[in-house]
């Protein structure tokens, strides 16, 4: 029998700016860590993730989000060379909903095959909130658990 409870963890949104070995072209990525990640961890993680990262020429941590860890597949992989075995592929949303007579808002972190209408279905049904809006954001990249 199905669980009606779903979990939701915190987790850290940094945007990092950063050169390739390969090309000479300033590269963009938002990335989402655990909570209690600092700069300079996260910023080694991330090199140690790409072979070919040329620079890393600044990392900001953004906010919080809320991660929908039921709603990610976690793939697993035994190559320890590829990008795949450090981040998982996932969507950003924002989500306006009504707290307490007044409207709030979040990010939410969800799989990358997860659709807005079920984004909305998951808020609305398993977390008891009326959303008001649904909004893909981003793609990002997570930390593999």
């Amino acid at each position: 029998m199905a669980s009606n409870r779903i979990y939701l963890d915190e987790g850290l949104e940094f945007t990092i700016y950063f050169t390739s070995k390969v090309e000479k072209k300033i590269n963009q990525r938002t990335i989402i860590f655990p909570m209690g990640w600092s700069l300079l961890t996260v910023t080694d993680y991330f090199k140690k993730s790409l072979k070919h990262i040329g620079e890393i020429l600044s990392c900001q941590q953004v906010g919080r989000v809320e991660i929908l860890t039921d709603y990610i597949t976690q793939k697993k992989n035994k190559n320890s060379e590829r990008i795949d075995d450090y981040w998982e592929d996932v969507s950003q949303y924002i989500i306006e909903f009504e707290d307490d007579n007044r409207n709030t808002s979040t990010v939410m972190i969800v799989d990358c095959n997860i659709e807005e209408q079920q984004v909305k279905a998951i808020v609305e049904g398993k977390l008891a909130q009326k959303a008001i809006s649904v909004e893909y954001y981003n793609d990002c990249w997570l930390k593999k658990i």
